[in-house]
């Protein structure tokens, strides 16, 4: 994984991350950092009005261009037993994906929410026979313990 580095937006974030082995990793909703011809690192195309995301509304879904991230998510998903998410808020307005997530994700046996503010009930819900766990990452932030 590459990207700017430091985000200076995030001030508990004070290291480059450093990924070694095998994760698997496709970003479902979109980014305001992507169009259909380039993964930008910055906002670019959002800025632009040209971003491939997936808008805030009941009745979204992806569009046509993302369609190769949703099957390599579901393959993902569908072969994982555990899950990491990291500062996701479970909206009930995102029902394609909180209902791609539970379909996708029946084999899940772990999660752990990484958030000031974790939604644990809609985690439950996604993944009843999951153990769960979380980490505020504005506290003691150690994620060894859960890997």
């Amino acid at each position: 994984m590459t990207g700017r580095g430091l985000n200076p937006q995030f001030p508990w974030q004070n290291a480059h991350v450093n990924v070694t082995g095998n994760i698997p990793f496709a970003k479902l909703h979109g980014s305001l950092s992507w169009d259909s011809d380039i993964k930008y690192t910055s906002g670019k195309p959002g800025r632009a009005g040209k971003a491939l995301i997936v808008p805030p509304a009941p009745e979204k879904t992806p569009p046509p261009e993302l369609a190769y991230v949703w099957a390599l998510g579901e393959r993902i998903l569908s072969n994982s037993k555990r899950i990491i998410l990291f500062g996701f808020a479970f909206n009930a307005y995102d029902f394609a994906l909180l209902n791609f997530l539970k379909e996708s994700g029946e084999n899940i046996t772990q999660v752990l929410l990484i958030d000031p503010y974790p939604n644990e009930d809609a985690a439950k819900y996604l993944w009843p026979r999951a153990t769960l766990n979380t980490l505020n990452p504005l506290k003691d932030f150690n994620i060894e313990d859960y890997l």
